[in-house]
């Protein structure tokens, strides 16, 4: 039996090789340093009173609001998860009950701005909003409205 000789690859097609190589490299490097490729999560919070904590902390918070029974917060709750599988990002999310007590609209109003939108995305910190994505029933561009929205920084609400 005669083995069949392989041919060996031309100079020009190993340097093409090595370029996409590197290319990849380069872009799986960089979308990890700027938050992609690390799972998110969307972090629960379970009564008005947890809210007023953590807004009141000295520490910077993103924070979610929906509505119950919302059917755009619903849509961007998928849009959200296919988001958060590769963006490394905590969004607290905090579901407004439709019959609101009056404490708690004054709080969130207070907080949060008046009138109050559904779904609506806010970054806080020492108690004041600095930074407010609204989607409203847009989801379809969630993904690069929130990474502008990220790689924006703090833009005035005033």
């Amino acid at each position: 039996m005669r083995l069949k000789s392989m041919k060996m690859p031309r100079l020009g097609e190993v340097f093409l090789y090595c370029v996409f190589l590197l290319i990849g490299c380069l872009a799986s490097l960089l979308s990890i340093s700027i938050g992609r490729g690390t799972r998110g999560e969307v972090v629960k919070v379970n009564s008005i009173n947890e809210l007023i904590e953590m807004v009141k902390r000295d520490e910077e918070y993103t924070i979610q609001l929906t509505l119950e029974g919302c059917i755009y917060c619903e849509a961007l709750d998928f849009a959200e998860h296919d988001y958060l599988l590769n963006h490394n990002i905590t969004l607290y999310e905090y579901e407004v009950p439709a019959e609101r007590r009056e404490e708690e609209r004054d709080f969130l109003e207070n907080i949060f701005g008046e009138p109050l939108s559904f779904p609506s995305i806010y970054r806080t910190k020492d108690g004041r909003v600095f930074q407010k994505l609204e989607m409203g029933s847009d989801t379809a561009g969630f993904e690069s409205a929130m990474d502008r929205w990220i790689a924006d920084g703090v833009v005035s609400l005033a």
